[in-house]
């Protein structure tokens, strides 16, 4: 099982929780991991309205920095309670009601799950099994790129110019303007 298919089966395991207390998740809601459109560190779930998508799907993202399944989970009850009354409803009324009956807790723009909802979805997630992801940190692994400009310095003056090796390449190193002699190529 991959990780959209993980969440996918966490949706119909969630849908009679939600006709529970009155509300239906669409039939046409498609889950994800993937970044959000926000803060790569700060929003960790999105759902976007089926006017968005082509094909009328409902589409919920949740942020590849998550890999414990209840915490995927917690976010997921969220976007789904959006998807549930409609994304145009904010975090109003509607949404805070449902939220808080399914057991979300907290500010309704960052909620957590609840101790009750907690235990729900500890349950919901020893039946699907392990969460089929490695959590994903922001800014590990990558190198800052240095610049591509090439330092060439003259020996006499001290004059600094960058170049890049296109140009390098093609004309040699630049004349100082003072003494008209080649500059040094400084590289590394």
């Amino acid at each position: 099982m991959n990780r959209e298919q993980w969440l996918t089966s966490a949706t119909k395991k969630l849908r009679p929780m939600f006709k529970q207390h009155g509300a239906a998740i669409p039939e046409n809601v498609r889950v994800s991991c993937s970044w959000p459109s926000g803060s790569v560190r700060k929003v960790i779930g999105e759902a976007w309205t089926e006017k968005a998508c082509a094909d009328g799907a409902h589409e919920t993202y949740i942020s590849p920095v998550l890999d414990k399944p209840v915490d995927v989970l917690a976010v997921l009850v969220h976007e789904l309670v959006h998807h549930a009354f409609g994304i145009e409803a904010g975090h109003k009324a509607p949404f805070k009601r449902l939220a808080t009956t399914l057991g979300l807790t907290g500010k309704m723009t960052e909620t957590t799950a609840g101790p009750e909802l907690t235990e729900k979805l500890t349950e919901i997630a020893e039946k699907l099994g392990p969460y089929p992801h490695g959590k994903v940190t922001p800014g590990q692994g990558k190198t800052k790129q240095g610049t591509r400009l090439i330092k060439c310095k003259c020996s006499e003056c001290g004059y600094i110019v960058r170049t890049t090796s296109k140009w390098l390449d093609s004309y040699g190193p630049p004349l100082c303007p003072c003494n008209s002699w080649a500059m040094d190529i400084e590289l590394g």
